[in-house]
């Protein structure tokens, strides 16, 4: 059996206008949980924390805010980037936060007390992604100056850079549970594997349905999920590219960013 949850088994974030709307995926927004208010703009992305207690959320009013889950309070609030905030994620023990924009860097945050620890500078145009090695020690991130590059969390300093030509904006990241390798998702419709530790390509495919907005290793590592979030969305073996099964249509817009479930087979 194969099973596909949008966010996560239990929960769906949902960001509409200035709001960021928590409900339990199995009854959808017949309960809803929490309406986390306060952003003066648009809310471009969202994030769990790694216990589901705390939200992380990046908008288009140049903060990232972290909330309680459960009362919808505003922890603290992050104004160090001048842009918008285009992604956000947790470490995965849950201690520090990512947040990315388009002036060009990504930010290394304290989850506690949303001090800036450390930034990420290199890139040449917007950074768009943002994700974690699973032990926390690295940091990947996606550009619209055609490239993804890895760095030292520690130091800040860059470990390698892979080269996008032509792929538009790298929209999605993401590392494999064991760290071995990295996805990621562009405007072109490209997805391509990733050995971060030499810098190869593994394999890429090209989607005949537009931009890739969101892409996701299952828990194994042995699938990916790959989609846009609006029409589509293609799960794949993770060692050849290999289509195993597509959802279209209703099936896939059911949120606009991808992760395999927690439990289960994927």
């Amino acid at each position: 059996m194969i099973g596909i949850d949008w966010i996560s088994r239990w929960l769906r974030q949902i960001a509409l206008g200035l709001a960021v709307i928590v409900t339990p995926v199995a009854s959808a927004a017949q309960d809803l949980l929490q309406v986390l208010i306060g952003h003066e703009d648009r809310v471009r992305s969202v994030a769990f924390s790694p216990d589901g207690l705390q939200v992380l959320t990046g908008g288009d009013d140049y903060t990232a805010r972290l909330w309680d889950a459960a009362t919808g309070a505003e922890i603290w609030r992050f104004t160090g980037h001048n842009g918008w905030v285009n992604a956000v994620a947790f470490s995965p023990d849950g201690r520090q936060v990512l947040t990315a924009s388009p002036d060009g860097t990504a930010r290394l945050l304290d989850a506690a007390t949303g001090a800036e620890v450390r930034h990420f500078i290199g890139h040449r145009g917007s950074v768009v992604s943002v994700a974690f090695s699973p032990d926390g020690r690295q940091v990947l991130t996606g550009s619209n100056d055609d490239t993804v590059r890895l760095w030292d969390a520690a130091t800040g300093a860059e470990v390698r850079r892979f080269r996008a030509y032509y792929e538009g904006w790298i929209n999605s990241v993401a590392f494999s549970p064991d760290g071995r390798q990295v996805l990621t998702g562009s405007g072109n419709g490209t997805t391509r594997l990733l050995d971060p530790a030499t810098g190869v390509e593994v394999w890429r495919s090209k989607s005949q349905y537009g931009p890739i907005s969101s892409v996701a290793f299952s828990p194994d590592g042995r699938k990916v999920l790959i989609g846009n979030g609006l029409s589509f969305a293609v799960l794949s073996d993770a060692a050849t590219g290999a289509e195993i099964r597509r959802f279209t249509g209703m099936e896939a817009r059911s949120s606009p960013s991808l992760s395999a479930r927690t439990g289960g087979t994927c």
